[in-house]
Parts: C-alpha cells; sequence; structure tokens
C-alpha cells in the first residue's frame, strides 16, 4: 500500500513538473512573440513606415477629400519627369516637402507614388470593380497577398494577374496598371 502510494505521488509530482515546464515553454513563446512583434512595430517606426493611405487620411483627406484616388485624378497629372500639380505644374513629391509644415522624405515618396500608381490606373477600380468589391486597398490587403510569383488570391490561390484577364470586363491596357496598383496595395500595408 504504502509503495502504491508512492508511485502515485511520483506520478502526481512528475504530471505537475511536466505541466509546469510546459507552461514555462509556452509563456516563454508567448514572450518571444511579443518580443518580436514590438521589435517590428518598433522597426517600421524608426524607418519612417506609415501606411500611405492613412497618411493621406490623416494629414490630407480635411482639406483634399477622403480617397487619395479621387483627389489624385481630380488635382494631378503625370508628367514626364513625374507628378505634378494640375493647376500649378509644381512636382508632388517636393510639394509634399513643405506643405503644411511638410511630410518626411520617405512619406512624401510614398504619397507620390501612390498617386502615380493611381493616375496609370486612370480610376478603372472605381469604375468597373467598386461595384462588387471593396475599396482597392482593402481587396488587396485583405483578399490577396505578395506570393513568389506576385499577387495571387488569399482564398483560391489564383494568379491575380491571369485572373484580370477574364474578370470584371476589363480592356488589355487596363490590366497591368491595375496589377501594378493592387500589388503596391498589399506591399506597402503595415502589419500584414
Amino acid at each position: 500500500m504504502a509503495s502504491e502510494r508512492h508511485t502515485a505521488c511520483d506520478e502526481f509530482h512528475s504530471s505537475q513538473a511536466g505541466l509546469r515546464a510546459s507552461e514555462r515553454e509556452s509563456e516563454t513563446v508567448t514572450w518571444r512573440v511579443a518580443l518580436i512583434v514590438l521589435g517590428l512595430v518598433a522597426f517600421a517606426e524608426a524607418a519612417g513606415a506609415e501606411d500611405p493611405h492613412a497618411l493621406f487620411e490623416s494629414r490630407c483627406a480635411a482639406c483634399h477629400g477622403e480617397h487619395a484616388g479621387t483627389f489624385a485624378r481630380d488635382s494631378l497629372v503625370m508628367a514626364e519627369d513625374g507628378v505634378r500639380g494640375r493647376d500649378n505644374g509644381r512636382p508632388v513629391e517636393a510639394f509634399l516637402l513643405s506643405h503644411r509644415g511638410g511630410l518626411p522624405a520617405d512619406d512624401a515618396a510614398q504619397l507620390t507614388e501612390m498617386f502615380r500608381l493611381q493616375l496609370a490606373a486612370g480610376g478603372v477600380y472605381e469604375q468597373r470593380c467598386r461595384i462588387c468589391h471593396l475599396r482597392a486597398r482593402d481587396l488587396a490587403r485583405f483578399t490577396l497577398f505578395v506570393g513568389e510569383s506576385g499577387l495571387v488570391g488569399r482564398y483560391t490561390g489564383r494568379d491575380i494577374r491571369a485572373f484580370l484577364g477574364i474578370h470584371g470586363r476589363l480592356e488589355a491596357e487596363e490590366i497591368e496598371p491595375l496589377y501594378d496598383l493592387l500589388l503596391w496595395q498589399a506591399e506597402t500595408a503595415i502589419g500584414r
């Protein structure tokens, strides 16, 4: 009887030790994940990385409207040397460095690239896709991902460049600019 009790006690203590070790491993993994996430956030902030859409919405939307694409098509033009103001002809990136206190150079470059891609796409997404789909930014960031071969459907695994050729009644010349815009949207998502 005494030996049975010792065996039961030994099994109990062994299971408790294993449980504590398992809990310690779980806590260690949790802390490691938390530190990695904090490190990535700090790195993104230190690099000046900000979601270009969030930047437009926080710094520009009050005066220029809530949608950056509409603003770009209404107020900007593509010139041989880049994006310029429609009315004043000034280079947009240089203007953004001083406008309303100025933006950091990285942010000005990101906004200018966003405007360039939206101008190149020519509003095709709003005209042909928006009737059924989320905003382009949200569609790209929530339902697509950047794979080894380019942009891929998150749930279907479809190659998006090929899919655009058979979806939405797009003209051949509309596919590449729209693909580039969606790819950029997916690539610039902070915290993907």
